[in-house]
């Protein structure tokens, strides 16, 4: 038996939420609603990539889903500090 948990929205304490929009049997992000203030990044890559064996491998992620805060950028994060 396979325990589910079906939610149409998360609302943390601070009533800032996220709200994830389902297509079919896949949760399809490309409508998500990110609203809370702690940098987070949602990408993938937009087309498949070979991946050769015993070989050193930049996974391209160019499809950026959503990016809160803006800290990615190039295919990296650069966190955000306060100093």
């Amino acid at each position: 038996m396979v325990s589910q948990i079906k939610v149409n929205e998360i609302i943390k304490q601070s009533g800032s939420s996220i709200t994830i929009g389902e297509s079919g049997d896949t949760i399809d992000l490309s409508n998500a609603t990110v609203s809370y203030d702690i940098p987070n990044f949602f990408v993938r890559p937009s087309a498949n990539q070979a991946i050769n064996n015993n070989t050193l491998t930049t996974v391209v992620f160019d499809s950026e889903i959503f990016d809160v805060g803006s800290n990615f950028a190039s295919n990296g994060f650069t966190a955000p500090t306060t100093a």
